[in-house]
């Protein structure tokens, strides 16, 4: 595996990248969480790498893509789907490849392959947001009554913390991070934070995180009957964010080979259940 940067027409972005499997192997693209970034996912992804070339990159403001991001309210999903799909152009332009993602990625990956289905094989869906979501123009006072609590939680996060020690703390078995192992914490804090004038600083920002859980498909229901590519959708069984109706409506697809939430699991199933998605994702490829 290696670090790389590549250089895409719509920018540049930061990708793990393991591409020794041979050139017959399948290529897949994998995409992050909201807040997130590709080195969290790192020990989920590396047992594929012998049957896959794969590439995992952090999303605009996330992780380590040079990116440039701004102060806009929202961050359209649109947007970094299409990001995507120019990253694969600019890595391996001829295959059509499979995309694999987990909530803010596993909807990208469902609205690139919608976008541009001539480069797409097939799609795997890991718990993505299916919720009802109505995006506010600001973040000031009057909007964020109506906003969705992600935008409200995100935004009241600290930004940065004055030592390593002191983020583990407030971290390590709270909200978001309750159900994840101590190696999963300790990875995702070595892919998200930067040294700054003020200590540790969030690679991906307090207001960045706020602005992409603020640019949701405000309705998804129009979705699945715009896939014309085979994929697979796995879910959560508590604090799932799809939905039993959601469920139901993505499995009724023809192109659908599989759709259920796996037992003990949360809204972070791969970190969870590594060895059932990876057996899963070679199945699909496989129909």
């Amino acid at each position: 595996m290696q670090r790389r940067t590549i250089e895409t027409a719509r920018g540049a972005m930061s990708a793990l990248v393991w591409d020794e499997a041979g050139s017959s192997a399948p290529w897949l693209h994998f995409g992050h969480a909201t807040g997130m970034h590709a080195h969290l996912y790192q020990r989920f992804l590396a047992p594929l790498a012998g049957a896959f070339n794969i590439v995992a990159a952090d999303f605009r403001g996330h992780g380590e893509s040079p990116f440039p991001v701004d102060d806009r309210p929202a961050n359209h999903w649109q947007d970094l789907a299409e990001d995507t799909l120019a990253l694969i152009d600019a890595v391996a332009p001829g295959p059509r490849w499979w995309l694999l993602g987990h909530s803010l990625g596993a909807v990208c990956g469902m609205v690139a392959t919608t976008l541009r289905p001539d480069r797409v094989a097939g799609l795997m869906m890991l718990d993505p947001p299916l919720l009802p979501a109505r995006p506010v123009p600001d973040f000031g006072p009057a909007s964020l009554e109506v906003a969705i609590p992600l935008v409200r939680q995100a935004l009241r996060r600290r930004p940065h913390y004055p030592d390593r020690a002191s983020i583990e703390a407030a971290y390590r078995g709270r909200g978001v991070f309750q159900s994840f192992s101590e190696q999963d914490l300790i990875a995702y804090l070595d892919g998200g934070l930067v040294p700054g004038p003020h200590g540790l600083h969030l690679r991906c920002t307090p207001h960045w995180e706020a602005a992409n859980f603020n640019g949701m498909i405000e309705d998804t229901s129009p979705w699945p009957d715009r896939l014309t590519r085979p994929f697979s959708l796995l879910a959560g069984e508590t604090g799932s964010t799809v939905s039993d109706a959601d469920l139901a409506r993505f499995a009724a697809h023809p192109l659908c080979r599989e759709a259920r939430r796996l037992p003990r699991t949360d809204h972070f199933l791969p970190l969870q259940d590594g060895e059932t998605i990876r057996n899963s994702l070679v199945a699909l490829v496989r129909s």
